[in-house]
C-alpha cells in the first residue's frame, strides 16, 4: 500500500490517501510517528494499528462526548462524525458499539421527543422534525401517543402569542390562523379554539 496524498484538515490534521483512496485523518505528531509521507509504503500492520487503535478508539471517544452533551439520533450521530472525516467503517463500528450499550436508541429518542414537545406542536409538525431528525415515519408514527392532545396544544400556543379574539382585529385574526396552519394544525380545530368561550375566559 502507498500512500498516494495527504490533504490538510486545518492546522493540526490532515487527511491520508492511501492507493488513490482516503483512508482516516491523522495528527501531526501522529504522521511522523507513524512516517505517512506521500509515496512512502505503509505496511499492513502499521495500517490496521492506526485505523484499530487511533482512529477507532478516538471515534468512539468523540461520539461519547457528543452524546454527553445531548441526546442524538443515528443519523445526527452519523452526520457529526462524518464531519471529523472519520471512515465509514470506523463510523459503523463505533454505532454498533454505541447500540450495544443503549447510549443511542431511535425509539427511547422518539418517545422523549414527543412527550417533551407535546404539549405545543401538532401530531404533523412532530412526525416532520422527526423525519428529518432520521427516525423512520412508523417509528415516528408510533411515538404519538393516541391520547395526544392537539386542542391543548393549540391553547398553549395561543396563550403564549397573548392572543385574544376579543380585541383582535382581522389582520391579527388572519395571522394568527396563519400561524397555527404552518404548525400543522387542522383549521376546524384552531377555530374552534380561538371561538371558544371558555378559553376566552381564561
Amino acid at each position: 500500500m502507498i500512500i498516494t496524498d495527504i490533504l490538510p484538515i486545518d492546522k493540526k490534521r490532515s487527511k491520508v490517501y492511501i492507493d488513490e483512496e482516503y483512508a482516516f485523518p491523522l495528527y501531526l505528531g501522529e504522521m511522523r510517528r507513524y512516517k505517512i509521507k506521500v509515496g512512502e509504503e505503509i505496511t499492513e500492520e502499521v495500517y490496521d494499528e492506526i485505523l484499530n487503535k487511533v482512529i477507532d478508539k478516538r471515534c468512539k471517544l468523540r461520539a461519547m462526548n457528543i452524546l454527553k452533551k445531548v441526546d442524538k439520533t443515528e443519523k445526527q450521530l452519523r452526520d457529526k462524525l462524518k464531519q471529523g472525516f472519520y471512515p465509514e467503517d470506523t463510523i459503523d463500528n463505533t454505532i454498533e458499539y454505541l447500540k450495544s450499550y443503549r447510549y443511542i436508541d431511535d425509539s427511547r429518542y422518539a418517545d422523549s421527543y414527543v412527550e417533551y414537545r407535546m404539549k405545543n406542536k401538532s401530531r404533523k409538525q412532530v412526525v416532520n422534525e422527526l423525519l428529518q431528525k432520521g427516525i423512520d415515519k412508523e417509528q415516528a408514527l408510533e411515538s404519538i401517543p393516541d391520547d395526544y392532545d392537539e386542542l391543548e396544544a393549540i391553547r398553549n400556543l395561543i396563550a403564549k402569542k397573548k392572543y385574544n379574539d376579543e380585541t383582535a382585529d382581522i389582520n391579527e385574526r388572519r395571522k394568527m390562523y396563519q400561524y397555527l396552519l404552518r404548525k400543522g394544525f387542522n383549521y376546524n380545530d384552531i377555530s374552534h379554539i380561538i371561538h371558544d368561550s371558555d378559553y376566552r375566559e381564561n
